[in-house]
């Protein structure tokens, strides 16, 4: 997210492609090789992830400042920790 916040949404692809790494290097040192089932499950958790950063940065610009949050004031501290509180799943 910080990687969104400071060069901008143009930089997911990055984001996916580390989590899709780092999902399939954890697979492949619990079994040892990689199965379709595992290949699947990392691309799943990679787009799960970079889809995570994306929504929080987007809502991150939207409700706070542009760029990289300033949380100085009180009030911006207020809006960006009562997010999960003000609209539950």
């Amino acid at each position: 997210m910080a990687a969104l916040l400071i060069f901008g949404r143009r930089f997911w692809p990055g984001i996916w492609l580390g989590a899709l790494l780092n999902e399939l290097a954890t697979a492949a040192s619990f079994s040892g090789q990689l199965d379709s089932a595992a290949i699947a499950a990392a691309l799943l958790i990679a787009s799960g992830s970079t889809l995570q950063a994306v929504v929080a940065s987007v809502l991150s610009e939207k409700y706070l400042q542009p760029g990289l949050p300033k949380l100085e004031t009180p009030g911006a501290s207020w809006r960006f920790s009562c997010w999960p509180v003000r609209w539950p799943v």
